[in-house]
């Protein structure tokens, strides 16, 4: 009889997706929207003024001339919002055991792959803002391409540092560090 040696297998975390900050996303879109209505209250305020000025125009004029701004607005400010949502959607991380894989691109996609075979360390930098909602830059060092790799407007940086520790592969197997930025480096 053959015994077999059977060597315990290390857990391997799965690969995962990371987007830009939903918060930011809704951010982007509400300031996008409150200057949508600012500029429609201006141009309801221009034509009532235009009519108070004596100018020969009919109330059936001003309601035009309203009528076909609003329309105008409203066709700007959603293919804004589209195009502001569909950016969000096509440029995210690919986090995988072998390294980072950047993806961007609507019609053309772009892959940009960084191997990280030898991270050494993170670096999570949160602005005023990014911590009230909770979204930051991690900066991950890794020696072997003497260069830092950015990750910006993660959600729940400090956590998702965390999980890219778990599935990239680290230098001789130790826990790769997670540090805050200090006041000196910038992100």
């Amino acid at each position: 009889m053959v015994k077999l040696r059977v060597e315990p297998q290390k857990e391997r975390v799965p690969a995962f997706i990371l987007r830009e900050s939903r918060a930011l996303l809704a951010i982007r879109l509400m300031t996008l929207f409150i200057i949508a209505i600012s500029a429609l209250l201006l141009v309801i305020l221009i034509s009532t003024m235009f009519g108070s000025l004596g100018l020969p125009l009919t109330a059936t004029d001003v309601v035009s001339l309203n009528l076909i701004m609003f329309l105008t607005l409203t066709i700007v400010t959603t293919i804004s919002a589209a195009s502001i949502v569909l950016k969000w959607k096509s440029e995210y991380y690919k986090i995988t055991e072998d390294g980072i894989i950047k993806l961007s691109g609507i019609l053309k996609k772009r892959e940009d792959r960084f191997a990280c075979s030898f991270v050494e360390g993170m670096t999570v930098q949160q602005s005023v803002i990014g911590r009230f909602f909770d979204y930051g830059d991690i900066a991950i060092y890794d020696p072997s391409q003497q260069q830092k790799i950015y990750l910006m407007n993660i959600p729940n940086p400090n956590r998702t540092g965390v999980r890219i520790g778990q599935v990239v592969k680290k230098s001789d197997e130790k826990s790769i560090p997670l540090m805050p930025a200090t006041d000196h480096e910038a992100v």
